[in-house]
């Protein structure tokens, strides 16, 4: 028998407190990072490491993973660890990584703490876990920030130490960056510059915003993706564009002359909520006058959705190369945030089920949007939408991945019939809602309810299912299958 299985901030919380245990490695002057781990079977069964547990220099990895469990079965285990695990590059060649330590064990799941800084391992790690087929996240923000902080020793061992570096970063740095993103992130992550930017460069250098390079220091493409004046001059699809496109006459545009939009925007996207609180104010207000005096203003989608859709469009997307911009499309009936991405770390089912994990593209980006609390803990995000009534749609056309916000639930129909080219009648229509006011249905009741033999009422729900308006539940021992809505 198994033990209780724990949503995955139980097993990081383990990997916090294993990890302050860690012990100082006695054959190195640098300051060594507290590393713990903790490794659950499928069975819910969890056994936990730290650095050096078992003997100098070994890391919790490779006591985890080979000196306490030697030929142990790891298939299917979930493995969480406070660092990024480290790559061949950054180890003695006699010393096998922990990364590829990981991979001979065939561990399908790794949690990260924080990404190593060291140069030789950040990214590496997670980047060659990903690419052999293991399926990786990050910790929770909350005990990531505490993992941070019990190793800031360590990861100041590759930040700045000296005045002189100070002035470097602000005579040639500082020049590059917009002014208002600056103090933006600085005032909502909580950054003292009363002394000047110090605590600021440190965080740049923290996240890999800004890197060292020999004895200068460098702008990284996430740096100027997400504080440079001119995005696109550094990173050719860093663009977020607003498209307006509505008819006449229409609950957004009562003039009478159809509107065409192209609006694009190229400056730091650190500050891309103050530009889509300026899209919206302009063109996705409904407005209603009262005794032609007062006017009440509300949005026709919730902001925080819309700001949801957006952030993790641009947080999310693929900058390699060149590509399209992510659209930010108002029409007349939906809101369409459009990212040009490739689907490689996460399906479209889970996407449209809201059951993806988060495998950030982008970590650094993360972080810093995570700083500033345009991000909050991994996922939360996907929950936001999944709430939003009427649910949005997703889907990819093997270049773009869109993201479709009704603005009613009498839109959604109409909205799923023309993306799959057909029409429903009347019946359809009236089965779909009987489902959704009784949030779900087996078959047998929609026989029952509308008078309908078995193979009529399979054929009209299998109708639904495939376009996407309704979703297969099976529940219980029995395995019983219901019907709801998507």
């Amino acid at each position: 028998m198994g033990l209780e299985k724990h949503d995955a901030s139980h097993y990081m919380k383990l990997a916090y407190e294993e990890m302050l245990k860690s012990v100082p490695d006695l054959d190195i002057e640098k300051k060594s990072p507290l590393v713990g781990a903790v490794v659950v079977w499928p069975d819910g069964t969890t056994e936990a490491a730290h650095r050096c547990h078992t003997r100098d220099g070994h890391h919790c990895e490779q006591t985890l993973l080979d000196d306490m469990n030697p030929g142990k079965s790891f298939d299917d285990a979930e493995l969480y660890v406070t660092l990024e695990p480290c790559v061949a590059d950054a180890r003695s060649q006699d010393k096998t990584s922990c990364s590829e330590r990981i991979i001979d064990a065939r561990i399908r799941k790794v949690y990260i703490g924080m990404l190593d800084p060291n140069p030789r391992v950040y990214r590496k790690g997670q980047d060659y876990l990903i690419d052999h087929g293991v399926s990786v996240s990050l910790f929770d923000a909350p005990i990531a920030a505490q993992i941070k902080e019990a190793n800031e020793l360590f990861i100041r061992q590759f930040g700045i130490k000296s005045t002189e570096d100070y002035r470097k970063l602000n005579s040639n740095i500082l020049p590059l960056l917009s002014e208002h993103a600056v103090a933006y992130y600085c005032k909502h992550a909580a950054i003292n510059t009363e002394d000047g930017l110090g605590h600021f460069w440190d965080r740049m250098l923290e996240r890999h915003v800004v890197e060292r390079r020999d004895k200068e220091f460098a702008l990284t493409t996430i740096g100027a993706i997400c504080f440079a004046k001119d995005t696109k001059s550094y990173c050719d699809p860093a663009v977020a564009q607003l498209v307006v496109t509505l008819k006449s006459q229409t609950i957004l545009n009562p003039t009478g002359s159809h509107i065409e939009i192209r609006s694009p925007y190229s400056g730091p996207m650190v500050l891309i909520t103050e530009v889509l609180e300026e899209w919206a104010e302009k063109h996705v207000i409904k407005r209603q006058d009262r005794d032609g005096k007062n006017t009440e203003s509300r949005y026709l989608i919730h902001f925080l959705v819309m700001k949801e859709a957006l952030i993790n469009a641009v947080a999310h997307r693929d900058y390699d190369g060149t590509g399209a911009y992510t659209q930010f499309r108002i029409l007349d009936d939906r809101i369409s945030v459009e990212n040009p991405t490739r689907l490689e770390r996460v399906s479209l089912k889970n996407l449209q089920d809201f059951t993806a994990k988060s495998n950030p593209v982008n970590p650094e980006l993360v972080s810093i949007f995570q700083d500033i609390g345009l991000m909050e803990r991994q996922n939360a995000g996907m929950d936001t939408l999944s709430n939003s009534s009427p649910r949005p749609v997703f889907s990819y056309d093997g270049h773009i991945l869109a993201l479709d916000i009704l603005y009613s639930d009498g839109s959604y129909l109409e909205f799923l019939e023309r993306r799959a080219d057909i029409k429903l009648n009347e019946m359809d229509r009236a089965l779909f809602e009987y489902v959704r006011e009784h949030t779900k249905v087996t078959r047998s009741e929609i026989e029952r309810a509308f008078k309908l033999k078995e193979r009529t009422a399979n054929s009209r729900l299998k109708k639904l299912v495939d376009i996407g308006a309704l979703v297969i539940v099976k529940e219980g021992s029995s395995r019983t299958t219901f019907y709801q809505v998507r």
